[in-house]
């Protein structure tokens, strides 16, 4: 399990790498023993510590700090994963998000509803825990990026009517309030082979939630699957949806339409975050070279 070594702030950190790779002699070659670790809403930065690869001038570096293995780096809410920096967990919320919205839109031509509704849940809960990490983030330091986020909250509470309802319906959702998701089919012709059928099928049923087959009712694993072929026109809608969207109207009562400018809002504003803490970390740097 990989170690860590905490150090007390991020600045102490970067002149901690900076020392390592004095003395290991990487400077001028390119490499780097790694970046720190910045914790995304408090003080403190953990380091990677692999003692085999360090000589005795490097491993003096880490007198006096604390050893964190991976589980303990979790527990205080470190993030370490594939996207750097303090944003990295918002980063990784995210590309979830990505993920949920690309197999909800492929279900867009034939929107079985106890499928869509999984994926929809699933997709605005992950936007909620993306808001939150993005908030916790932003607050913490008194700089710009604190600023530009009052002012995406400003913009938000004033103008950001879908969003805020889409919030809202998940809210509910999770309260067991009645559905706010709407379903209307015309079909012309439905076919489904034998072949399709999943085991435990007792019955299809044909209406605007699709067609589904009623697999192993009555018993603990009773559910309904998607099958066949459906020539249908699908509106899948959402009840009472604004139509405005930071001051510009939006086809927000197509729940396809308006989990899409969902998800463009946060990869704007996960980018617009990741740049600003690009310009504090340069800032920051320009900084200590200046006091050496």
């Amino acid at each position: 399990m990989p170690i860590y070594r905490l150090f007390d702030t991020i600045s102490a950190a970067w002149d901690a790498i900076e020392k390592i790779d004095q003395a290991l002699n990487y400077e001028g070659t390119g490499q780097t023993w790694g970046m720190p670790v910045e914790h995304p809403y408090r003080e403190g930065a953990l380091i990677r510590f692999r003692q085999e690869f360090l000589n005795s001038q490097a491993l003096a570096v880490f007198d006096g700090t604390d050893e964190i293995d991976l589980v303990e780096a979790a527990r205080r809410d470190f993030y370490i994963g594939p996207f750097p920096g303090r944003f990295g967990k918002a980063r990784a919320k995210l590309e979830e998000a990505q993920f949920l919205h690309d197999a909800l839109v492929a279900n867009r031509s034939m929107p079985a509803a106890p499928l869509v509704r999984a994926l929809f849940f699933a997709f605005l809960s992950t936007l909620y825990a993306l808001r939150e990490a993005l908030k916790k983030t932003s607050m913490f330091k008194d700089n710009s990026v604190r600023a530009w986020w009052k002012l995406r909250q400003a913009e938000l509470e004033q103008r950001g009517e879908l969003l805020q309802y889409l919030l809202f319906v998940v809210n509910r959702d999770k309260h067991n309030a009645s559905s706010y998701i709407s379903y209307k089919a015309y079909t012309y012709k439905a076919q489904v082979r034998d072949d399709e059928l999943p085991p435990g099928t007792v019955e299809i049923r044909q209406s605007a939630e699709g067609m589904l087959a009623y697999v192993h009712p009555n018993t603990t694993k009773f559910r309904r699957i998607p099958v066949g072929a459906v020539d249908a026109q699908y509106f899948v809608t959402l009840i009472g949806a604004p139509a405005n969207h930071l001051g510009m109207p939006v086809t927000g009562s197509d729940l396809f339409d308006a989990a899409k400018i969902a998800l463009e809002y946060f990869e704007q504003i996960v980018f617009d975050a990741e740049q600003l803490e690009a310009s504090e970390i340069e800032k920051a740097k320009k900084d200590r070279l200046n006091d050496a």
